[in-house]
């Protein structure tokens, strides 16, 4: 699922440099030269790769202000959680479950909740309700609960772990408004991928809404758009001007 996987770095084995033997003739040049690229090679460790993407395509929000809608999609598609809609929207299924409609022949309206607390909801409860609404019984190999920790900013090198172990970061956000008529900005996105090393990391981040060239608050922050949805940031500029606030993490199904 992984696109990358970073190259572990080889310890140093302690090889010390060996003495010669007593009756070892002096070394020619040349011979010293091919001991001293021996020893180069057993002593380096392995250049590291440093980058990780996996692989979850970004998807919109099927109405506005449902990012709840387009990260839980995307999380549970990921863990391949079955579509409870009664048709192909997959939020659509996500909002009756919120909503406790589970008969809805359409798209239930869920009350007044926050996008991160809506998201939290989905990631604690969505799988089991999923089974129990089809009767089934999962395989050994289909999620049942998915156990998951919360904080507020994910410190960078506990991102570089959790993605390098295949777990998607789930993140508050509230981006700067591009326009005069947004009133509230809060949401959820969902980092998937990384570039670099905690000291000059860039985060991969699918977000919920599809932003018009001129008004997107993540070219406005000096990110890269590697898609529709999908962009490349500073992981301090992430912080800074998508102002993030909390984290659901260490995704886990079992």
């Amino acid at each position: 699922m992984i696109g990358h996987r970073s190259g572990k770095t080889s310890r140093n084995n302690g090889y010390g440099k060996a003495p010669f033997p007593r009756n070892f003739a002096s070394p020619t040049s040349g011979s010293l030269l091919a001991v001293s690229l021996l020893m180069a090679s057993v002593a380096l460790p392995a250049a590291a790769r440093a980058d990780g993407v996996l692989d979850i395509d970004p998807i919109q929000q099927s109405q506005p202000g449902w990012s709840w809608g387009a990260v839980g999609e995307m999380v549970m598609r990921y863990y391949r959680v079955p579509n409870t809609s009664p048709t192909d929207d997959y939020q659509c299924g996500l909002a009756n479950f919120l909503a406790g409609k589970e008969d809805a022949q359409d798209c239930a309206q869920p009350g007044k909740i926050g996008a991160y607390q809506a998201t939290l909801k989905i990631v604690s409860s969505y799988e089991p309700y999923a089974y129990k609404f089809f009767k089934e019984t999962p395989s050994k190999e289909d999620p049942v609960v998915m156990r998951y920790e919360q904080t507020k900013v994910l410190p960078a090198d506990e991102l570089i772990h959790e993605i390098e172990f295949e777990r998607p970061i789930i993140v508050a956000i509230e981006p700067p408004r591009v326009n005069d008529t947004e009133k509230n900005t809060k949401q959820v996105a969902l980092i998937v991928g990384y570039k670099g090393t905690a000291d000059n990391l860039q985060i991969i981040v699918n977000t919920p809404e599809a932003y018009e060239v001129g008004a997107d608050p993540y070219i406005d922050a000096g990110a890269t758009a590697l898609d529709t949805g999908q962009y490349q940031i500073g992981y301090k500029d992430f912080i800074k001007e998508m102002r993030w606030t909390s984290t659901i993490y260490r995704l886990k199904p079992e």
